[in-house]
């Protein structure tokens, strides 16, 4: 049973992305008997981002364990039933059923259920962060990471008679529950068009098509993309923003307005995330007529 257990949790690192100084989310996946490790970072610890570091971790290990062994996280535990008893909450519910593992909560102030994986993250940290502190992009990250844990798993360690994590893994690969079709990770909500053909999620605007003011469509969030459907068809994809008040906008959307109120077009937000070349070709060749 050891041996099919795997552990859960997050930590944070800091770093430089584009030249600021970032606080990242780093969650990790340490197996209880070879210490293989599996880690990510992301820009929060949201639910879509805990059920895209499990998708991951599985599509990795090319199975699933079938013990998960969480602390006391938000995204894990609903409620507190009791001191010993706790309520996991219905996404964890749900993504445990499709892919047929059970799970284990640590008990309240019982660091040594929890120390194994706590001391990963702080050795994964000091592997991949100790020297290279410097990224152009979270991508960037999490590219220096994977490689950083390629090498790890593959080094032979002498507690586990000069083999490998990633070696002792595949001995027990009899043990894990085969894997499934990747499980849908994005966090879904219903939201309303306002008046400026867009909608807000978690603080940022987004555009839609503009003949859709007014109307409900509902929104899949992952942790890199915002997909935007109305009656069932995709109407809008955005590259997420983690940023707060942003207007993430597609000058597509706004065609039709855009035609009756052509001079709207250069106070626009959306020329200005134009990409350069079309900027300059709207500057140099339609900026005294903007219809055309």
């Amino acid at each position: 049973c050891f041996a099919s257990n795997i552990n859960f949790d997050w930590g944070e690192v800091k770093v430089n992305v584009a030249g600021k100084a970032a606080t990242l989310n780093i969650g990790l996946f340490s197996t209880a008997k070879e210490s293989y490790h599996y880690s990510r970072v992301y820009q929060n610890q949201k639910m879509e981002n805990f059920l895209d570091i499990h998708v991951k971790a599985f599509t990795n290990i090319a199975g699933i364990h079938k013990v998960l062994v969480y602390d006391n996280l938000k995204q894990a535990v609903r409620r507190f039933v009791s001191r010993t008893e706790k309520e996991a909450t219905e996404d964890l519910i749900k993504i445990s059923l499709y892919y047929g593992f059970t799970y284990r909560f640590c008990n309240v102030r019982k660091g040594n259920e929890k120390g194994h994986v706590e001391r990963g993250i702080e050795f994964i940290r000091r592997k991949a962060f100790s020297l290279k502190t410097d990224f152009d992009s979270v991508e960037e990250v999490n590219e220096h990471l994977e490689n950083i844990l390629e090498k790890l798993n593959n080094k032979k360690r002498n507690w586990l008679n000069n083999k490998s994590p990633k070696e002792v893994l595949e001995e027990n690969r009899k043990n894990l529950i085969p894997l499934k079709p990747e499980y849908d990770i994005s966090r879904r909500i219903e939201s309303r068009v306002n008046k400026y053909s867009v909608v807000t999620i978690d603080q940022n605007k987004y555009s839609v098509p503009d003949y859709l003011v007014g109307k409900f469509v509902n929104v899949k969030i992952f942790p890199d993309n915002i997909n935007i459907y109305y009656k069932n068809s995709k109407i809008a994809e955005h590259k997420r923003s983690y940023q707060n008040h942003q207007w993430v906008i597609d000058i597509n959307h706004f065609i039709h307005t855009l035609k009756k109120k052509p001079g709207a077009l250069h106070a626009s937000v959306g020329r200005h995330q134009l990409s350069p070349e079309l900027q300059n070709i709207y500057k140099e060749y339609y900026s005294n007529n903007p219809r055309d």
